[in-house]
This record gives structure tokens, C-alpha cells and sequence, in this order.
């Protein structure tokens, strides 16, 4: 077990990721906003991968200091993305994907907390490892059906 100075030190490294992506991020919603499909999906990609990382390399301090950073990096992707889309390019009919996304992620989130909290402190990891990969899988396939959805809807209004 890591002690807890330790332990606020991982977590503070991990925030820099926030810090150091979200106006890179911010700079491509607001002058590419055709990439912002490309990058709800490359975040989920990102949040499953590391998981699998996590999986294989938990016991290695500095690899988890990676990973903790780059699962921050793809939430300072994912959630921006998924707001900008709810608040610009929502048609009605997109809202109850894009809640299943959104909650999708928020409960990864919190299955990722526990994850990191069972390997603090000791418990079995794994289980809240399984869940946390099933739900990132989850939200991996969420993103594709979106993106997918809303490259086939125009073409159904075109044939009309």
C-alpha cells in the first residue's frame, strides 16, 4: 500500500493532464467542429485502452501515473465533446444516444475511482477492473453507433 502523501501526489500528477489538453481541446471544437465525432470516439478508444493498461501494469507506480494521466487526458476530451454536441448539434432525435453516452461515461468514471481505490488500499481489483472494461466497451460502442447514426440519417433525408 502507497502512502497517502504518495497517494495525493499521484493524483495531483494525474490532474495536470486537465490542465495542460483543454485548450488544445477547446481551439479544435471551436475551429474544426466537423473532428468533434472523430474525438468522441478517439476518447472512448483512449478510456478503453487505458483500463487494459491499468489491467496489465497496476503493479508498476509509474506506469499507473501514466495511466491516470492519460484517462484524464481523455476525459478532458470526452466531456467537452459531448457538451458541445448536446448544446450545438442536438436534433431531438440524437438526445437519448448521447444520455447513454454521457451516462455511460459518468458511471465509468465512478467505476474508475473505485478501481483506483481498490488498488490503494488493497482490496481485489478484480472486479471493479471488469466492470470498469465492460462499461469503457460499452461506451466505445455507444460513440460509433452516434457517429454512425449521423452519417446515415442524411442520407436517408437525401433519398426522400
Amino acid at each position: 500500500n502507497l502512502s497517502e502523501g504518495y497517494i495525493g501526489l499521484l493524483l495531483g500528477l494525474s490532474q495536470l493532464s486537465f490542465i495542460l489538453i483543454s485548450p488544445i481541446i477547446g481551439w479544435l471544437i471551436s475551429n474544426k467542429p466537423k473532428l468533434t465525432n472523430y474525438l468522441l470516439v478517439f476518447s472512448a478508444l483512449i478510456i478503453l485502452s487505458n483500463y487494459i493498461l491499468i489491467y496489465f501494469f497496476y503493479d508498476i507506480v509509474g506506469m499507473y501515473i501514466a495511466a491516470l494521466f492519460i484517462k484524464n487526458i481523455a476525459h478532458a476530451l470526452f466531456f467537452p465533446v459531448v457538451f458541445t454536441i448536446l448544446t450545438y448539434d442536438l436534433p431531438k432525435a440524437h438526445f437519448s444516444i448521447l444520455y447513454s453516452i454521457i451516462t455511460t461515461g459518468f458511471f465509468l468514471g465512478n467505476t474508475g475511482t473505485s478501481f483506483l481505490s481498490t488498488y490503494l488500499y488493497g482490496i481485489s481489483e478484480r472486479y471493479p477492473w471488469l466492470a470498469a472494461w465492460i462499461i469503457s466497451s460499452v461506451l466505445v460502442c455507444l460513440s460509433l453507433s452516434y457517429c454512425v447514426y449521423k452519417r446515415i440519417k442524411p442520407r436517408k433525408a437525401q433519398s426522400h
